[in-house]
């Protein structure tokens, strides 16, 4: 939700809240 600029400086970019970003990041860190 972000715009580029703030996605170009951040350490980790996910999906949309649409598409469950914190529960893909969640199941990659925790190679769930």
């Amino acid at each position: 939700n972000a715009c580029p600029e703030l996605k170009a400086m951040a350490d980790e970019v996910t999906l949309t809240n649409n598409e469950d970003g914190i529960a893909h990041t969640l199941e990659r860190i925790f190679k769930l």
